[in-house]
């Protein structure tokens, strides 16, 4: 696309959406100079040679959680100098045209991104630590608030576009079925490994001591609450769905998030 061509997109954009990639644009600067671009779209075969200078230095230090050293450079700068060798000499499309090889490149982008996806997991832990320092505030509720909207957000926006193109049922399964593979792979793998690692049984006291645990009996009922009224709706409305759902688990998610916040703000503040 010619600079004429991205200019005159970018005028015709709705406000709200000039803001969002003006902040997004560094950020997606930083990514095409550390991760090789995957997207067909995306793709420049410029940025292929480009990126192992930073990409490889960045996952060193992001793996390490250190700054690279002098003998770093020694196998770091051959292996970037040898990758953009090849790509300069032997790519015979054009500079935004798809080749055999960017099979490898798809593959090093995919296992370069979960590495910096692990590091801004990461740093979003340790930012939440700080803000529960600061503030005060648990992080039982931390992670009932902030994190669970971070996790699900990306979730929540891709089943309002599958609604909007009459796909919601896609939405709506995926929806329960990610909950559920996080509650029983997620949780029940952990659990097992760490009864592992312990050698004996993980004491559940969840209700024993509920006072300390008020929140999560909380979250437990709702969801119990969400699934009780979702099954037994779908049965009496033949399975649709309208707006009256979205009001009722709309009311719910909103009465847990005053409800476990109120809790917080008593238990820490007064």
């Amino acid at each position: 696309m010619k600079k004429e061509e991205r200019m005159s997109k970018f005028k015709n954009w709705p406000l709200k959406k000039k803001i969002v990639y003006i902040f997004d644009f560094p950020f997606l600067c930083i990514r095409k100079l550390v991760i090789p671009p995957c997207e067909v779209e995306e793709y420049d075969n410029w940025l292929v040679i480009v990126w192992p200078y930073l990409g490889i230095l960045t996952a060193e230090m992001v793996v390490k959680k250190a700054w690279p050293t002098s003998a770093g450079f020694f196998y770091y700068l051959p292996c970037a100098l040898l990758w953009s060798f090849l790509f300069w000499k032997f790519h015979k499309g054009g500079r935004r045209e798809i080749t055999k090889e960017h099979l490898l490149v798809s593959v090093i982008g995919m296992i370069f991104g979960y590495l910096w996806t692990y590091y801004v997991s990461g740093l979003l832990i340790d930012i939440l630590t700080m803000m529960g320092i600061i503030t005060k505030l648990s992080a039982t509720y931390l992670a009932l608030t902030i994190i669970a909207v971070g996790n699900a957000l990306p979730d929540a926006l891709l089943t309002i576009e599958l609604a909007k193109k009459e796909k919601a049922l896609l939405g709506i399964t995926g929806s329960y079925a990610g909950q559920l593979f996080g509650l029983l792979v997620g949780f029940g793998v952990s659990m097992f490994k760490k009864s592992l690692s312990e050698g004996k049984p993980i004491p559940f006291d969840l209700f024993v001591e509920w006072n300390e645990n008020i929140e999560m009996i909380i979250i437990i009922a709702v969801m119990l609450i969400t699934l009780i009224f979702t099954m037994v709706y779908e049965i009496t409305h033949e399975l649709k769905f309208n707006r009256t759902v979205a009001i009722v688990l709309g009311v719910l998610y909103f009465g847990f998030i005053l409800s476990v916040t109120i809790i917080e703000v008593i238990r820490d503040y007064f």
